[in-house]
């Protein structure tokens, strides 16, 4: 005769799934922040580094497009090394875009940041969404 135990912490469980929803809802928060920011803030950047309308389109395009060219590659990563080392690479990866956006001399410079903050972000939405399916899958 074995005796198991039934006895299980409830907080443990519960714990998790939570952690996870609040992570992947801060993911995706920040990622659609970036957005709305730089969108406001076009007409300062224009003051401040100078360029045409040109300049400014590929500051809110270069992220848009790396992203969408990106997230299927990143979501299919994301299945091979593993949900949560893509998202920390891709949460420092936009953290350190984000400050050389915000430390740019010229519009170069801040082009070339946005391109890699779109593809950090591309890193970061399928391994957030990823690590909350796991976290609260499906019944059925």
């Amino acid at each position: 005769m074995s005796i198991t135990s039934t006895t299980t912490t409830a907080t443990a469980p519960e714990i998790r799934p939570r952690v996870t929803l609040v992570a992947a809802t801060l993911v995706f928060f920040v990622i659609t922040l970036d957005a709305v920011i730089v969108n406001v803030a076009l007409p300062s950047i224009r003051d401040e580094l100078g360029g045409g309308i040109g300049g400014l389109q590929w500051i809110v395009d270069g992220y848009t497009l790396l992203f969408a060219a990106l997230l299927l590659s990143c979501g299919s990563l994301t299945d091979r090394i593993g949900a949560k080392r893509v998202l920390v690479w891709g949460t420092i990866l936009f953290v350190l875009a984000s400050i050389a956006c915000a430390l740019a001399p010229s519009m170069t410079a801040l082009v070339a940041a946005r391109l890699v903050q779109g593809s950090a972000a591309a890193a970061m939405m399928p391994s957030s969404m990823s690590l909350l399916n796991h976290a609260h899958p499906d019944p059925v």
